[in-house]
């Protein structure tokens, strides 16, 4: 199931797609918020998270990230697998403008070590 998948009730049309001029990636999840809150939006092995509970999850990530120090234009490394709490920072990074690079944690220290350079 993709993050931001049509169901098999929407129908991406012309005039849909005027609604949807997102600049940022999360305003794709706001747009689907708005549309179908309780429709499941991402899945991994550990949970299914409805739109809603995706945009609280990202809210709160965007918040932690905010305390720690992350502004507007700065730059976040996130070191993990795929799941839903990736899915999550990538969100959270979108929504306080930050940049955000996703690597795989099966890197070598050393190899992630080039990305910090």
């Amino acid at each position: 199931m993709g993050a931001f998948a049509l169901s098999s009730t929407d129908a991406f049309t012309p005039d849909a797609a005027q609604d949807l001029q997102p600049q940022r990636l999360h305003h794709w999840l706001d747009h689907w918020v708005r549309r179908q809150p309780d429709a499941p939006a991402l899945q991994d092995e550990r949970a299914t998270l409805s739109y809603c509970a995706l945009a609280g999850a990202v809210d709160a990530a965007a918040q932690g990230l905010r305390e720690a120090g992350v502004l507007a234009g700065d730059r976040v490394l996130v070191v993990g697998e795929n799941c839903n709490a990736a899915a999550v920072l990538v969100l959270a990074c979108s929504r306080l403008d930050a940049w955000v690079s996703l690597v795989n944690a099966r890197l070598s220290e050393r190899e992630i070590d080039t990305f910090l350079e």
